[in-house]
């Protein structure tokens, strides 16, 4: 017997297999040679990157009648908070949102309570005024 086996199986090497993950050796990357020879050039910037550049760009404008500079985010956040200011819902809402002071401002309406049974009373009432003709509280 030339050939050690152990089980039935050969202990002389096997070829290798290429797996998802194992390349043959030939075939893997050498030191320092990339796996994307044509990709993103080294140094270039992500578009989040270039939009925070802009962003903090300064530019000149006018606010009250004086000349000023400030950078085109400032730009932005005093033209939302002046919209919001002149009563648009959309602006005070992301205005609100985006200062962190959302939270802190109430409900516009109280939450329900879990009790339904006030409620009842209170459409039974008015149901009951309403069929008699007597229409809503405090009316002449």
């Amino acid at each position: 017997m030339s050939e050690l086996q152990h089980g039935g199986h050969s202990l002389e090497p096997t070829p290798h297999q290429p797996m998802r993950g194992d390349p043959p050796r030939e075939h893997r990357f050498r030191p320092g040679e990339s796996g994307n020879p044509a990709g993103r050039p080294r140094g270039s910037k992500n578009f989040s990157t270039l939009v925070r550049r802009e962003l903090d760009r300064k530019i000149k404008g006018t606010i009250e009648g004086r000349a000023v500079t400030m950078t085109k985010r400032e730009a932005m956040a005093a033209r939302l908070v002046n919209e919001a200011v002149k009563g648009d819902l959309k602006f005070i809402e992301a205005t609100l949102r985006y200062s962190g002071e959302r939270d802190s401002v109430p409900e516009v309406l109280p939450p329900m309570d879990a009790e339904h049974s006030r409620d009842r009373e209170i459409l039974a009432a008015f149901t009951q005024r309403m069929a008699e003709g007597g229409g809503y509280a405090g009316t002449a």
